[in-house]
Parts: structure tokens; C-alpha cells; sequence
């Protein structure tokens, strides 16, 4: 299981043979920032789908009691996350995922 802000990061990254793609998250909650992003709390899911289908797995979801949101991908190259309409991450994707592959090396 992983941290919620970890999913979205690697998601994000440069790989399965294409360019990283940025992107916009809002998230809310009663939790801090910290533990919305960090904690690794079971039942969170990330889902993406194209731009075609979001309306309908939203609806799809709010149907089942699912709390979602319609956050997108975005044509820059930033990874941009609010917590509570509070900006927390504003980060180049290439930045995060450089470092995250250092860490990766370093505990190999």
C-alpha cells in the first residue's frame, strides 16, 4: 500500500514508454495535509481514464458511495496538489522523479 501522494507522483513519471504528464489534484478532507498525502490508509484509490469516460465513472461512483473528485492531467509538466484549497505541492515532474529514483538506488 502506498501513500496517496506517492500513486499520483508515479503516475506522473515518465514511463511505460511515454512522456510524464503533469497534473492538478484538489484534495479535501478533515485530515492534515500530511496525513491525507502520507498516510497509507486502506480503501484510496487512484483511477485514471480519458477525458471522455471521467463523467461517467464519477457517476458511477457517486452511485456507490464513493467519495470522488474529477482531477485532471494537465499539458505542463507540473505536479500540483491542494489540500483543503491550500497549494502544499508545486513541484517540476521531472524534479520528483529524479529524486525518487536517486532514493530507489541508494536503498538497491
Amino acid at each position: 500500500m502506498a501513500a496517496l501522494a506517492v500513486t499520483i507522483a508515479e503516475s506522473c513519471f515518465s514511463s511505460y514508454r511515454r512522456d510524464a504528464v503533469g497534473c492538478d489534484v484538489n484534495l479535501e478532507g478533515d485530515l492534515s495535509a500530511a496525513a491525507l498525502l502520507f498516510a497509507e490508509t486502506p480503501s484510496r484509490i487512484l483511477l485514471s481514464a480519458v477525458q471522455g469516460n471521467v463523467a461517467q465513472i464519477l457517476n458511477l461512483a457517486r452511485e456507490h458511495v464513493v467519495a470522488a473528485n474529477g482531477d485532471r492531467t494537465n499539458e505542463g509538466e507540473r505536479l500540483k496538489i491542494d489540500v483543503n484549497g491550500e497549494r502544499v505541492i508545486d513541484r517540476r515532474v521531472a524534479e520528483v522523479e529524479s529524486a525518487w529514483r536517486v532514493v530507489l538506488a541508494e536503498l538497491a
